[in-house]
């Protein structure tokens, strides 16, 4: 669908690989294509509200700083039936995203680069010799450590701006959010591996 799409106003190239090794290398090889001056990044189960790149375009125009992110509001969707276990973790449990404890235009340490919702000014990824790590086979803190690395490297600081709206559709129930938590877990001991100057950021 995407390979026969032809755009009027934008160019679209659609890239296929021919293996699942995680969103890291997919956004790395995504990346290299850009030409743009702001990447922006989602997840394939985001869904970017009307104004997504609008928002991410002005922030960026008020706030020229090379080494500002801008961090969007990720949020369920109005179409899709919450359980207490999505609204918890999307809210004071902040397993999934921790939205619930920010403020309109705080700035945020690397631990909320959100890569459902972000955009970052393409010198700053010059900063550091490689992007995302493909040892984060899972979806889980490979968007913390790459923004980690950045901040060491480049200075990045992340900006929320919560009126730049995506959606995300990924329904869950106990069983599916405890398998998610569990590669959590897998990955979150890939991410102290390379850097265990930060255990004390985990609780356990």
């Amino acid at each position: 669908l995407l390979e026969g799409y032809r755009a009027r106003r934008f160019t679209l190239t659609a890239i296929s690989l021919e293996r699942n090794g995680g969103p890291g290398r997919a956004r790395n090889l995504a990346m290299e294509k850009a030409a743009a001056p702001l990447v922006a990044i989602v997840g394939d189960d985001i869904m970017p509200s009307p104004g997504f790149l609008a928002g991410h375009l002005a922030t960026h125009a008020a706030h020229p700083d090379p080494e500002l992110a801008v961090l969007g509001l990720t949020a369920w969707p109005d179409d899709l039936e919450l359980n207490s276990l999505m609204r918890h973790v999307d809210g004071t449990g902040s397993q999934q995203f921790s939205y619930s404890h920010m403020r309109e235009g705080q700035e945020l340490d690397f631990r909320h680069f959100y890569t459902s919702n972000v955009s970052i000014k393409r010198p700053l990824l010059d900063r550091v010799p490689s992007w995302f790590d493909p040892d984060f086979v899972h979806a889980a803190y490979e968007d913390a450590e790459f923004a980690y690395r950045l901040t060491r490297a480049g200075g990045l600081r992340v900006r929320y701006t919560p009126a730049i709206r995506a959606t995300h559709y990924h329904p869950y129930g106990v069983r599916s959010f405890a398998t998610r938590q569990y590669k959590c877990g897998l990955m979150a001991a890939v991410f102290l591996r390379k850097h265990p100057e930060l255990k004390s950021l985990w609780r356990t």
